[in-house]
């Protein structure tokens, strides 16, 4: 018999504008049944406000607290499952921070109410030395949500020491990397205006990067230059008849199964999950729409083996589990499981 699955949920810990019915806990410690797609909590890291972005690094995971007028980071010690405890938190000069990443002794976070991203030195993983923040006054054409620079994710480049941060407020997706003076921005690459970009994902094998709008609904498909990091949008795909702007946008998460062949995003709006295959040119091809199982799924993920899609409904408190095929990445959303957590955000493996 296989041992569970450690995992780790992120949840808004009190009520905010967009997040109303907030209710969780704090950090979640989760177990997953990866042959029953059974989920069980198992301990809770509480003594955090928001942590609605978490980012797991060998025996360390990095919690970034969303707050209006400013944000935390945690570092835990997970290295014992039954026994998380906090080694270090560090306050961040931005307001409502998002997301989190860690590559190469940096951690980088995405400010969404600042329109700025924070690197933070973690030569020693434990705990931070220094931070830089870098910032931008972009705009879009939709007056409600693009009146200034809304940073929501930050991805790292798989084969040069450049990052990517996304902003859903300035159409823009920005090539930086940290150096010793400070965070340098190296190249601005545009999404079709008005369209908002969210998050984004890297094919594991192609050089392929899909980035998710949120404010209209398309996947844009980017080359990425292996050697200098350039991106070259490739297609725009989109998924649905009806603009998103009017109800306050809909998509939210991206997932790519191990396997490379199927590509998954969640929609908000219509408490769905869109499936897309993924052929030898990279470009996604319109597959399966499911029913999400719950109201307003905000993150999937899939788990390590590619047997599991975990949803995350932020307004039905629960978290849903479907099987997939392991070699194609096909979801069974009849064979699903629900566990109750509430105000479920983040899936992080």
């Amino acid at each position: 018999m296989m041992s569970p699955t450690i995992f780790y949920v992120g949840t808004y810990t009190q009520r905010e504008a967009h997040m109303p019915g907030g209710c969780g806990r704090g950090v979640l410690v989760c177990s997953l049944d990866s042959t029953s797609g059974a989920i069980e909590l198992q301990e809770v890291y509480g003594d955090i406000v928001n942590p609605s972005y978490l980012h797991r690094s060998a025996d360390w995971l990095y919690a970034v607290s969303e707050q209006r007028d400013g944000g935390e980071l945690h570092i835990l010690d997970i290295s014992r499952a039954s026994n998380v405890r906090c080694v270090w938190r560090e306050h961040i000069d931005a307001a409502a921070c998002c997301h989190v990443i860690s590559a190469k002794s940096k951690v980088w976070i995405s400010s969404y109410g600042s329109g700025k991203v924070a690197c933070c030195d973690a030569q020693n993983p434990a705990q931070i030395a220094e931070t830089d923040y870098f910032a931008w006054r972009g705009s879009g054409p939709n007056p409600r949500r693009q009146e200034a620079s809304h940073l929501h994710q930050i991805q790292i480049s798989p084969t040069t020491p450049h990052v990517y941060a996304i902003d859903l407020g300035g159409d823009r997706i920005y090539q930086l990397q940290s150096t010793p003076s400070g965070i340098q921005e190296v190249a601005a690459f545009s999404a079709p205006p008005g369209s908002g970009p969210r998050h984004g994902v890297f094919h594991p094998v192609h050089p392929r990067f899909y980035v998710l709008c949120e404010l209209e609904p398309c996947l844009l498909v980017y080359d990425h230059n292996r050697e200098s990091g350039v991106l070259r949008q490739l297609a725009i795909v989109p998924f649905s008849e009806q603009g998103q702007e009017a109800t306050g946008g809909a998509a939210a998460a991206i997932r790519i199964h191990p396997s490379g062949s199927m590509l998954y995003i969640s929609e908000r709006l219509g408490d769905s999950i869109r499936c897309f295959h993924l052929g030898e040119d990279g470009v996604p091809r319109h597959g399966e729409t499911f029913n999400a199982g719950g109201k307003t799924p905000r993150d999937i993920q899939v788990d390590p083996t590619g047997q599991w899609l975990l949803i995350a409904h932020q307004n039905s408190n629960h978290l849903v589990t479907v099987p997939l095929d392991t070699s194609t990445g096909a979801p069974r959303p009849s064979l699903s499981n629900r566990t109750a957590l509430e105000s479920p955000v983040c899936i992080c493996f």
